[in-house]
């Protein structure tokens, strides 16, 4: 079984990066709307809500260059994995269960 997703609700997303050594702040923008900031601190959890109202727990950490985000609250344990391909591109995976959704993202100054 294969999810139909409208092209354009991922190629348009856009998040606000910010990064200080380790910690990293993330900020969906996805349609003309900002969101709230969710920052990442090595080994520290962060509680939030998703868009549903859904409890959830992120933890992350450093593999290298990979920033590395468990989340927890969602039926399975979801991970994403975060690195830079190059000075202009951000590749992203997301992976919950055997499935896993890769995004490459262009970076650009604010």
């Amino acid at each position: 079984w294969v999810k139909k997703i409208p092209p354009r609700l991922y190629t348009q997303d856009m998040k606000i990066i910010e990064q200080k050594g380790k910690t990293v702040s993330f900020t969906d923008f996805r349609n003309r709307r900002r969101g709230s900031p969710v920052t990442f601190e090595e080994d520290v959890v962060v509680q939030r809500q998703d868009k549903q109202g859904k409890d959830l727990e992120d933890v992350s950490s450093w593999e290298g260059p990979h920033l590395i985000v468990k989340t927890t609250g969602y039926k399975d344990v979801l991970t994403s994995n975060y690195w830079r391909e190059s000075a202009d591109t951000m590749i992203s995976e997301t992976t919950v269960k055997d499935v896993t959704m890769r995004r490459k993202w262009k970076l650009m100054d604010l």
